[in-house]
């Protein structure tokens, strides 16, 4: 029986993510369990991005 093993990537402060190709940063969230300043905020976000985001971080928009 094979199993299905999940790979979650690990979060952390200035990990750069690529989404809808435009660069974000993770940086710490501002409420525990809020998307309160996350530039995906009222937006679609996949399950990859959401991951992130339970691990305690938001996503800022990148101005490179």
């Amino acid at each position: 029986m094979n199993k299905k093993i999940n790979k979650i990537d690990t979060a952390y402060s200035g990990k750069y993510i690529i989404h809808g190709n435009k660069r974000y940063t993770l940086v710490p969230e501002l409420s525990k369990g809020m998307c309160e300043g996350c530039d995906l905020y009222n937006e679609r976000c996949p399950s990859r991005v959401t991951s992130l985001c339970t691990q305690g971080f938001i996503l800022k928009r990148d101005g490179r």
